[in-house]
């Protein structure tokens, strides 16, 4: 992948994933970015992904199967409340729920098959500063559906300057990479659906 900002697979309608570090906006198609590039002086940083999902077989998207779907693929544990306010907690590790997890986060917008914006706490080797800001980072996916499938487009903001917030964006970077991989693959039946680390 290079500098690991982008992935080009297949042929048309197969996966493909893009990621920028830096201040948002929309990727152009086939475009590359230097996560150097972003304004070190900048208040905020954001992480941004896209990917294309081809579906194996029809997906229920009943929203209050959401819970269900992101224990399928995501954390082996999770309490979702699909409505605006609700609560979005992801927990990588049942056992320890204060660390690697995003306990005591909410959604905050709900527009089902459409948008689904949430808070996000980071793991436990960033938590000592980023769990406690306020605001807490947030993210906001879109859907739109698209023949044999759907796109999804993330954007995760929030993240302030300063080398540990910085490196904090980077690790997200790579989680959020990892994490559609493993939904793409999921929903495409190239391999089983399984959890993946936070």
């Amino acid at each position: 992948l290079g500098d690991g900002l982008a992935e080009d697979r297949g042929p048309a309608g197969q996966q493909r994933v893009e990621i920028e570090v830096g201040l948002p906006r929309p990727l152009q198609v086939g475009e590359r970015h230097d996560r150097r590039r972003y304004e070190t002086g900048a208040q905020f940083l954001a992480v941004e992904a896209e990917c294309e999902l081809v579906l194996a077989a029809q997906v229920d998207t009943d929203p209050d199967l959401l819970e269900e779907r992101l224990q399928e693929w995501l954390v082996p544990q999770a309490r979702v409340e699909p409505r605006t306010g609700g609560a979005y907690e992801l927990f990588w590790a049942p056992e320890d729920p204060e660390n690697d997890s995003t306990i005591g986060c909410r959604i905050t917008v709900f527009q089902p098959g459409e948008v689904l914006g949430f808070q996000w706490r980071s793991p436990r080797q960033f938590k000592p500063f980023a769990n406690g800001a306020d605001p807490l980072t947030h993210v906001l996916a879109s859907f739109a559906a698209q023949h044999g499938g759907a796109r999804i487009h993330l954007v995760h903001t929030g993240w302030r300057s300063g080398p540990e917030w910085e490196a904090a964006a980077a690790w997200q970077e790579l989680a959020w990479r990892k994490a559609l991989r493993a939904l793409a693959a999921a929903v495409s039946g190239s391999r089983p659906p399984h959890h993946i680390g936070n």
